[in-house]
């Protein structure tokens, strides 16, 4: 429920909205989850005819698909069970197909769009092409002028390129919209400002903040 509640905050959304299938998979791609379940149930008769699938969310290719015909209300809930079973023995012979790929971007849009290539700019920054890494992030600042992280992926950029005056300028872009970053990415921030003006106690200093709050980091 915690999850649901992050991922629907990070979308932009109401944590009242509807989740449709559409909506399910795009939330779970905002939480690096690579594969979704749906399930379909009608009537068939007197029975119900159930058909459950499980989705890659990248590319929208069906994984594993079970489906079984109860033949009445009273064999409805165990006729679940076992396709819950099947569904777990299939899902066991493919593991690969479902473990997470990408690490999780939380950050906060509601343009799925711009979502997309943020998170296509930082594989790019980490892969060493930070310039076609400042495009993309540029492209999603055009879908969403506010999008705080985006403007917090040139700065990584312009640093990881050695052009400190651009970087710092983007991470005072991204800082000057606090609402749309969680307090660590605020922090991270403000750290890497001070290291660009050349003091290194500061971020130390916040790094420890950092550390404190989650020592995982």
């Amino acid at each position: 429920k915690d999850q649901l509640r992050i991922a629907l905050q990070m979308a932009g959304k109401p944590p009242t909205t509807r989740i449709d299938a559409e909506l399910a998979r795009e939330l779970a791609y905002r939480r690096s989850v690579r594969a979704l379940v749906e399930g379909k149930i009608a009537r068939l008769g007197q029975g119900y005819a159930i058909v459950v699938r499980v989705v890659d969310v990248d590319s929208a290719r069906v994984v594993l698909s079970v489906s079984d015909v109860a033949s009445n209300g009273e064999t409805l809930i165990p006729t679940v069970g076992r396709i819950a079973r099947k569904l777990r023995e299939g899902l066991g012979e493919r593991r690969q197909a479902i473990r997470a790929s990408r690490p999780l971007a939380e950050v906060m849009t509601p343009s799925f769009e711009a979502y997309r290539k943020h998170v296509k700019a930082r594989e790019l920054n980490v892969g060493a092409d930070p310039r076609r890494a400042i495009d993309l992030d540029r492209e999603a600042l055009a879908l969403d002028s506010d999008f705080a992280s985006a403007w917090a992926g040139i700065g990584v950029a312009y640093r990881n390129l050695g052009i400190a005056d651009s970087a710092l300028a983007a991470f005072r872009e991204a800082l000057r919209r606090p609402q749309r970053l969680t307090d660590r990415q605020r922090l991270m921030y403000e750290a890497f400002v001070a290291e660009l003006h050349g003091d290194l106690a500061a971020p130390l200093a916040i790094y420890d903040r950092v550390v404190d709050a989650d020592p995982s980091y």
